[in-house]
């Protein structure tokens, strides 16, 4: 990576990083953790490693999303009567 690009990449992270976002819920992890991948690339040094997650996501079955979501729009919807449905009658 040369120069030029790792200079690119800090100005479109810093351009993309906001100030209005305080508190610890809004702590920015992940440009911290690309500054110091960067810099490592920078000094030649290696990556450094992960940090292990606090608590381990949620594991998601993707098949069954899937299918629950297919389920979910093959079943008829409940019927309501429509404007459409007074076609052919006269106002009175």
């Amino acid at each position: 990576m040369s120069e030029k690009e790792i200079k690119g990449a800090l100005a479109l992270m810093e351009s993309m990083s906001r100030d209005d976002l305080e508190g610890h819920d809004f702590k920015d992890t992940y440009t911290e953790a690309m500054k110091q991948i960067i810099e490592a690339k920078r000094e030649k040094k290696p990556r450094p490693d992960a940090p292990e997650p606090e608590k381990p996501g949620r594991v998601l079955d993707l098949m069954a999303a899937l299918e629950e979501a297919v389920s979910a729009a093959k079943a008829p919807a409940a019927r309501t009567p429509t404007y459409t449905s007074c076609r052919g009658r006269r106002r009175p």
